[in-house]
């Protein structure tokens, strides 16, 4: 995958693994909207040309959530 994220990666509250990893993604990591992720176990992000600040609210997910960002 090329490009940016989209406001609306985070959407489907059911999702349990979002692997992201290992592609080209640029730009900034949007926000999560209370409610959102209410599911997830894993959030990968590592491997991709992001940058900027990681938003608050990736930061205040469920506790054993595994967040892999570089």
């Amino acid at each position: 995958l090329t490009g940016t994220l989209s406001p609306s990666y985070s959407n489907p509250a059911n999702i349990e693994d979002l692997w992201l990893d290992g592609n080209r993604l640029s730009g900034t990591i949007p926000l999560v909207e209370e409610g959102e992720f209410s599911m997830l176990e894993e959030l990968l992000f590592n491997g991709n040309e992001l940058s900027g600040v990681m938003p608050s609210s990736i930061c205040t997910l469920v506790n054993d959530t595994l967040i892999r960002l570089w």
